[in-house]
């Protein structure tokens, strides 16, 4: 009787192990989304803003065949991508071309003040463009990557910042 009753708890201690490891395996096999198609649609995506992005630090400027490239890029996050990726393409495209009027106004302007309140401006739009830049790949990842436990930390996050705004009104109200 306890043979038997210790095969019957290793063969229960297994099929725990099995199930333990089915479940580790599945999650790692289903860490990507399981649309493969729509994962290719984001990464293009990604690779052509970073690809703007990247001439665009490289070289300081925007030329037109890059500012052809963001345009293609937004038109198809528009038709294919999340809103949320199509509302950053488009800031991005509008720094851009903010940037490359600048550079128009600069051509054949005379140093003076004209000219390095424009170049300044030219600064600010870079440093935007930077910070877009930094944020991309997390922008992009969550569309590409399934991560549950990344949810429960934005929910984490935000009750935290829920609570500390809460705080922060009862000490002006005080």
């Amino acid at each position: 009787m306890e043979i038997i009753s210790d095969i019957k708890i290793i063969l229960e201690a297994l099929s725990s192990l099995g199930i333990l490891i089915t479940a580790i395996i599945a999650i790692m096999a289903f860490k990507f989304k399981l649309g493969a198609d729509e994962r290719k649609l984001y990464i293009n995506n990604a690779n052509k803003v970073r690809e703007v992005l990247g001439f665009v630090f490289r070289s300081g400027i925007i030329d037109d065949a890059n500012l052809t490239k963001i345009g293609i890029a937004f038109q198809e996050a528009s038709l294919y991508l999340n809103k949320d990726i199509v509302e950053f393409i488009d800031k991005i495209q509008e720094l851009l071309i903010d940037l490359f009027v600048i550079q128009l106004q600069l051509n054949g302007l005379e140093v003076g003040e004209k000219r390095t309140e424009l170049c300044n401006k030219m600064k600010v739009i870079l440093k935007k463009l930077g910070s877009y830049n930094k944020a991309l790949i997390s922008k992009y990842r969550k569309h590409i990557v399934s991560e549950p436990i990344v949810i429960f930390q934005d929910v984490v996050s935000r009750i935290k910042d829920f609570r500390n705004n809460k705080s922060l009104e009862d000490v002006h109200e005080q």
